[in-house]
């Protein structure tokens, strides 16, 4: 799961700088730190709770561990939208009016592909979430949909770097949720059904 998260998340510099040079893949550079950094923030309330869904899996606790997911997968999933709002209105309010600021923003990638990333890391939430609730139960039953997910992903965007304009860089990125977020929620609900359901018999 570790290579392949390499796969996923990292590969993009180094391809982006091989397929358009060095000023594109800066720009892919401190575009993909700020979605990390935002994601990270957003993530700590899913890491802060990890600890309690260990104990409550050890205790066959349920209802509670659901309970713990639930809010904390949710506050998640909204403090990174309200970083995507705070980082949009700041930018809307002081494009164009402070030249050090419009400076900075050249730095980054064009609209367009900061939407790919932005929505694909919001989807990770999702993914993440679930990856550290069944992880919670002492599995690692994500193996065979990383391996699959840094497949799709590496080919996609060797594909899009060779053929497309580099604004559709990322689209494999995010391509891969149409997918990704649909298996790891049926790999979840399964697990979950199954897991809790053998506990329960004492099996």
């Amino acid at each position: 799961s570790w290579s392949s998260g390499y796969l996923i998340f990292q590969i993009y510099t180094p391809l982006m700088f091989h397929f358009h040079g060095p000023v594109p893949a800066g720009q892919v550079g401190i575009t993909i730190s700020m979605w990390t950094a935002i994601f990270s923030m957003s993530n700590i309330w899913i890491y802060a709770a990890t600890p309690r869904m260990n104990m409550l899996v050890a205790k066959k606790q349920w209802h509670a561990l659901d309970r713990t997911f639930l809010k904390n997968l949710i506050l998640s999933a909204a403090t990174y939208a309200a970083g995507i709002a705070a980082l949009s209105l700041f930018v809307v309010l002081v494009s164009g009016k402070v030249t050090f600021i419009d400076n900075v923003i050249t730095r980054f990638l064009p609209l367009v592909p900061v939407i790919f990333i932005g929505t694909g890391w919001f989807l990770q939430i999702f993914v993440n979430g679930m990856a550290v609730y069944m992880r919670s139960h002492k599995q690692e039953p994500m193996l065979y949909l990383s391996l699959a997910s840094a497949a799709f992903i590496l080919s996609a965007t060797l594909a899009a770097a060779k053929y497309l304009p580099s604004d559709y860089f990322f689209m494999g990125f995010t391509a891969s949720y149409a997918w990704g977020l649909p298996a790891t929620l049926l790999l979840f609900l399964h697990k979950r059904k199954l897991w809790h359901a053998k506990q329960r018999d004492g099996t």
